[in-house]
């Protein structure tokens, strides 16, 4: 990135129609987006200017991120009117503000580095069509594109080759209304073909702390209405729009990633200077880093906290508040989405699916469905290749374990796991940088329910669903993998072909395990898959279970207290391997060796923690 961020902007009237541009053979663009935007006002007294006159402070600590993108987005609170327009009036003064920043303060924009700005929103007019007027006149003599105003309605820069689209909407006069999101399809279908990378920005919903949540309806506050965003906000992805920056409601809301395409209902409180209740959740906001591919694909990105102290300025927030609020708000508003945001505010889409995935499940070929039973019966021979773990002592109490020199068992990695595709890994170990795409399925989607408070939601894709177990048949390799679209399924591994499902009452959730039944009648039903249905489980409950396949009872439980990683792995000396997470408990995570013929509170046989192992299929 040039950190000049020359500015070649092409600011459009109208729907103007332009020859478009190829994107730039680049693999990653980057997009910075952040909330509102005032840094003081004259207006209605000069007590409400920071000290000495002077903006710059107030963006000191953030310039240098605000300046690590290819384009940077922020939302323009308030208006540059100078002595232009009439201030409007105020009948309830506790609840209506007028915003004027001085001309010069243009100046600490340029320094922090912004390349589009939303003109849209509840104060542009604060001064009429006259300050709107002298407002957009300051932004475009001093090279900053501007969209959101009825004449302006977007703009385009271009930077490197790539061509940046902004459209920018709000409920308010003097602006294109997100009240008509069909208004906002058509704009977007007319601007999409003439840059690489349309951002939509939404100034709507209602504001404050007892407004963080997404209700999916339409908003009305103070007797206004604010709009349906997250409505709104799907509408222009499906015409066309590639990422979707909300603002409005001083408070950060949820993001989710739809249709590959990244959406954040509310950027917060970024930089303002008095006239702001900086209060709680209003005083911290996200500064979001989004890496995208030239087509507009979200591809990840980051979460850099701010908190504003005092009477406001953006400042790094060591202590991270944003992050942990757009973690909670995302999973609590969108738990089926595939974003994922972690602790460290990085950002990923779980299991976004490529160009070439396919998208309806009646496409793929089906054969032979197997009708429901009680057990299916699986290929004689397993393909199983376990490590030999005979050479550990029996312990009566946890301990630490290390192997001993000379009985180390040879261990050979011959697929290595990982979660991901073939654009992108999550983690686990790396996949082959010449991994070619043979075939895809597509596991459907399926309702579930989420929470108790939440209730019931949709999930799609894959993820929960584990790792599909591999067997062999008549020297032809299957996978049995669960979905959730509530079904088990068989798929041939060389082509992709469906060869049966079965139906469970909630989606299938992780791997299964495989029993042979050796008093069985029939040698059909000699292997039975074990496969268990996610009905009414939000997360894992930290019990390894024994079920008694005779009685069809749970006979042993031992209490783990966390999320285990997998499925548990079988030795030969009868006792169970589960690895552990250490999410929900103290300490680093563990594998430990289960024996379920002792008592559970006897039954540990060995316990390793800390573990650096690679995973994969021994």
């Amino acid at each position: 990135m040039n950190p000049m961020k020359s500015r070649h902007v092409i600011f459009l009237a109208g729907l103007l129609t332009l020859s478009a541009t190829l994107a730039a053979q680049q693999d990653t663009l980057t997009i910075i987006g952040v909330g509102d935007i005032m840094m003081g006002t004259d207006y209605p007294s000069r007590i409400y200017l920071p000290p000495g006159d002077d903006c710059h402070p107030l963006l000191e600590d953030v310039i240098p991120v605000l300046r690590d993108a290819d384009i940077t987005f922020g939302n323009l609170e308030g208006t540059f009117a100078g002595d232009s327009g009439i201030a409007k009036e105020c009948l309830d003064t506790t609840k209506c503000f007028v915003f004027r920043m001085p001309v010069h303060y243009v100046n600490c924009l340029m320094e922090a580095g912004f390349d589009l700005l939303s003109i849209a929103n509840n104060h542009s007019n604060d001064f009429g069509t006259g300050g709107r007027r002298e407002t957009e006149r300051v932004l475009r003599e001093n090279g900053l594109a501007y969209a959101g105003s009825l004449s302006t309605p977007f703009a385009v820069v271009e930077r490197e080759g790539i061509r940046y689209g902004l459209l920018a909407f709000a409920p308010n006069q003097g602006c294109y209304s997100i009240l008509d999101p069909q208004l906002g399809a058509a704009m977007v279908r007319q601007l999409g073909p003439e840059c690489d990378v349309l951002i939509v920005s939404v100034h709507g919903g209602a504001e404050g702390a007892d407004h963080q949540h997404m209700t999916r309806e339409a908003e009305v506050y103070l007797g206004h209405d604010r709009g349906n965003i997250y409505e709104f906000a799907h509408t222009v992805i499906d015409a066309g729009a590639d990422v979707v920056f909300g603002h409005g409601p001083h408070v950060t809301r949820a993001a989710e990633v739809y249709r590959d395409r990244f959406i954040i209902y509310s950027l917060g409180n970024f930089c303002t200077y008095r006239r702001f209740n900086l209060r709680g959740p209003n005083g911290i906001a996200p500064i979001v880093k989004l890496y995208l591919a030239p087509d507009g694909r979200f591809l990840g990105g980051e979460v850099i906290p701010v908190y504003q102290p005092g009477e406001g300025g953006a400042r790094i927030d060591p202590q991270r508040r944003a992050i942990d609020k757009l973690r909670e708000l995302t999973m609590a508003d969108f738990p089926d989405a595939p974003l994922v945001i972690g602790e460290d505010g990085k950002m990923a889409c779980e299991s976004c699916p490529g160009p070439d995935t396919i998208s309806v499940a009646d496409t793929i070929p089906v054969a032979d469905t197997i009708p429901v039973a009680d057990t299916i019966p699986v290929a004689d021979t397993i393909m199983n290749a376990m490590p030999v773990l005979d050479s550990i002592e029996k312990q009566d109490s946890l301990k630490e374990f290390t192997w001993p020199a000379d009985s180390a068992p040879e261990c050979r990695v011959i697929i290595g796991t990982f979660l991901g595709n073939e654009r992108r890994n999550y983690y686990g170990n790396r996949a082959p940088d010449t991994l070619g795409v043979i075939w895809k399925h597509y596991p459907g989607e399926g309702e579930t329910v989420i929470s108790r408070k939440l209730g019931s939601g949709t999930w799609a894709r894959a993820g929960w669903t584990g790792q599909p177990l591999l067997v062999e048949e008549d020297s032809v390799l299957y996978l049995i993998q669960g979905a959730y679209d509530h079904k088990l399924k068989k798929i041939r591994a060389a082509d992709g072909v469906l060869i049966w499902e079965y139906a469970f009452d909630d989606v299938v959730k992780g791997t299964g395990s495989i029993w042979e039944n050796p008093d069985a009648e029939n040698p059909e039903e000699r292997l039975v898959i074990l496969q268990g249905s996610r009905i009414y489980v939000a997360s894992g409950l930290g019990h390894v279970w024994g079920y008694n396949l005779v009685t069809r009872e749970l006979d042993w439980d031992y209490l783990i207290g966390s999320d285990m990683d997998g499925s548990a792995v079988i030795t030969p000396d009868s006792c169970i391997m589960v690895s552990v997470e250490k999410q929900y408990i103290a300490g680093p995570g563990d594998v430990m060796k289960l024996d379920p013929s002792e008592s559970p509170e006897r039954g540990i046989r060995t316990i390793r923690r800390s573990l650096n192992f690679l995973p994969g299929i021994c």
